[in-house]
């Protein structure tokens, strides 16, 4: 990442879609990072070095651990408007501007966001 600014937008957006994504309730961006680190090497290179390009041969998994680990730590910081935000999706009030200004205005109409809303609003009648 180039600039704060960029790293800012990165957490926004896994803010928006983890949480439009989840109408379970679970607290996805409160698990602890250093999680990323247990999974396994067979999943690593079936699932994340076909994506990135990498030949087989030497993979410094710790070294990359670390790097990933650091960089989504520095990045994941969630700020009191990321957690208002999540907070008043889960309670059935949904506020893409919070996140995004209005320069994103579309975002009021993400399909995804009202299909898993209308489900968090139902659960809530429940």
């Amino acid at each position: 990442m180039k600039n704060d600014e960029e790293k800012t937008l990165l957490r926004k957006c896994a803010v928006f879609y983890s949480t439009i994504g989840n109408d379970s309730g679970e607290k996805w961006l409160d698990k602890d990072i250093d999680e990323l680190t247990q999974m396994s090497f067979s999943k690593i290179r079936s699932q994340l070095l076909p994506m990135l390009r990498i030949k087989a041969g030497a993979y410094p998994k710790a070294k990359i651990e670390d790097a990933v680990a650091d960089f989504v730590k520095s990045v994941m910081q969630l700020d009191e408007v990321d957690k208002d935000f999540i907070e008043r999706f889960q309670s059935g009030e949904y506020c893409p501007e919070l996140l995004f200004g209005t320069q994103m205005k579309h975002l009021e109409h993400h399909p995804v966001a009202l299909a898993t809303l209308s489900k968090v609003k139902k659960y809530d009648k429940i």
